[in-house]
């Protein structure tokens, strides 16, 4: 009697539920008059990195890996979408979101980078990096900071904490308090792109320190410490 309410598909074992098939059959049997057939439907395989470099699923467009977003599921470790396509898309997104959610995202963010040290550190690094490589004729391409610096904010903040001097926390990490000094200046560096070897010395841990802002102001870009 039990036999009777399971799906007339051989080794189906389920129970039918329509015209003596289960679910699954007869969805087939809808789609492609047949309860026995699959199709099997995927996405189109996306092209593979040949010599560090792909096409861009949505302009198409070969680039090199470092300008698609990283990605663990990928083979290649990257996004089949290029970070510009990416930012696009984003963008036209969030302008369909409406005002009044957006200021208080806005608030809420800033309200989080006022209390964290370590998020207004990032925040503060990620646009000296930014505007050094724009001024240089280079990019991030997108790129995460601990992607570009080879460490992450947690280590760069131990490193600054251990060379605090009297008075220096991270309440008077400000315009009029103290700043991240690199000891060996920038402008002594020649690099346009963060994968440079120039630009990994002068982000190096070693090459940067705490120092007030009176003191950095008035060393500019000499050089007064050795290595």
């Amino acid at each position: 009697m039990a036999d009777k309410t399971l799906c007339s598909i051989p080794d189906c074992g389920k129970h039918s539920r329509y015209r003596g098939w289960c679910g699954k059959h007869y969805q087939r049997w809808q789609k492609h008059g047949d309860p026995l057939k699959t199709v099997k439907v995927g996405r189109k395989p996306f092209a593979e990195a040949t010599d560090g470099k792909k096409p861009c699923s949505k302009c198409g467009q070969v680039k090199l890996l470092i300008e698609y977003p990283e990605v663990k599921t990928a083979a290649d470790g990257r996004l089949a979408e290029c970070r510009v396509c990416l930012r696009v898309r984003c963008r036209q997104r969030y302008s369909k979101i409406p005002f009044e959610v957006r200021q208080e995202k806005h608030r809420r963010v800033y309200q989080r980078h006022g209390r964290s040290s370590k998020a207004k550190l990032e925040s503060n690094v990620s646009c000296r990096i930014y505007r050094l490589l724009k001024g240089r004729g280079g990019s991030k391409f997108g790129a995460r900071t601990r992607e570009i610096l080879g460490y992450t904010i947690t280590e760069l903040a131990c490193h600054l904490e251990r060379q605090f001097k009297p008075g220096m926390s991270w309440s008077n990490y400000n315009q009029h308090g103290w700043h991240i000094d690199h000891i060996v200046p920038l402008e002594e560096f020649k690099y346009t792109s963060f994968e440079d070897v120039e630009f990994k010395r002068a982000w190096a841990l070693s090459n940067l320190r705490p120092l007030w802002g009176t003191e950095n102001w008035s060393k500019g870009a000499k050089r007064l410490h050795l290595l």
